[in-house]
């Protein structure tokens, strides 16, 4: 089983049928967060020990290359947890992108990924 955290712009249903296939899902509404900042929304996932999911490529791969410059710069050894970069879409279909990426033995701590549909894979970056 796996756990997950929805920022506010996945919709709460991705959540349902992750729930479905039995892993843990929490969205950014389940802890009054719906407004919180984006680097908020990567702190709780860390405190939950729970893979980020988003849609909000943009503003995630700068948290995410940020978070590796300051543990570099800083000596700090925490990593965040991973961050999961999903297309927008039907919320079953998203569901089943995340399925493909735990079926690959993924996601790993400090690794942000992004599922490509035009490549039909996730890409680590």
């Amino acid at each position: 089983m796996a756990a997950f955290y929805l920022d506010n712009d996945v919709s709460t249903r991705v959540g349902d049928h992750l729930r479905q296939f039995g892993h843990e899902a929490t969205h950014s509404r389940d802890l009054h967060q719906r407004s919180a900042y984006d680097e908020v929304q990567l702190i709780t996932a860390l405190d939950l020990q729970a893979a980020l999911v988003t849609h909000n490529y943009k503003d995630f791969i700068m948290l995410h290359r940020a978070w590796d410059l300051w543990r570099a710069r800083w000596g700090i050894s925490e990593l965040h947890t991973s961050i999961l970069v999903l297309p927008q879409g039907p919320e079953a279909r998203l569901a089943d992108y995340v399925m493909l990426l735990l079926a690959d033995g993924a996601p790993a701590a400090n690794t942000l990924y992004r599922y490509r549909p035009s490549l039909g894979r996730w890409q680590a970056e």
